[in-house]
């Protein structure tokens, strides 16, 4: 399996040090990045597939926040998209936590999370903030 591309990559594609990658990433303005010198960066980034982690970024950070505003959504069964009802629930959550700033991070099925290793990446601290259970009586 091919590892994930580091900032170490980007960097050393563009010719660049580690930290000036990060400081083109977060936008940092403490510094000023020469415009030749951002597009090499971001070139090398678009090249490689580059992705931030952004849970790590935050981590790094200190922001204790980061999935405060990540909702998931927990559904009994592939039914519950089938019924008017629910669907029209399912909108309004969606619609609502839009405008709440929050964002609908999954949508899951409730068998799914027996699955002890999905469970532990979805339903952490770390990654989500809230969790709705959409239980329907079928």
């Amino acid at each position: 399996m091919k590892s994930a591309v580091t900032q170490n990559d980007v960097a050393k594609e563009a010719g660049v040090t580690r930290s000036m990658v990060s400081y083109v990433i977060s936008g940092n303005s403490d510094r000023s990045v020469a415009p030749e010198t951002r597009k090499r960066i971001l070139d090398a980034i678009e090249r490689l597939g580059y992705r931030p982690n952004k849970a790590a970024q935050a981590l790094q950070q200190g922001d204790v926040g980061f999935a405060a505003n990540k909702l998931g959504v927990v559904l009994c069964s592939s039914e519950t998209f089938l019924r008017p009802y629910y669907a029209d629930i399912l909108s309004g959550i969606h619609l609502e936590a839009h405008e709440q700033n929050f964002q609908v991070s999954f949508i899951r099925f409730f068998h799914e999370l027996k699955n002890p290793v999905l469970f532990n990446s979805l339903i952490h601290e770390e990654e989500i903030g809230g969790l709705i259970l959409v239980a329907t009586d079928q």
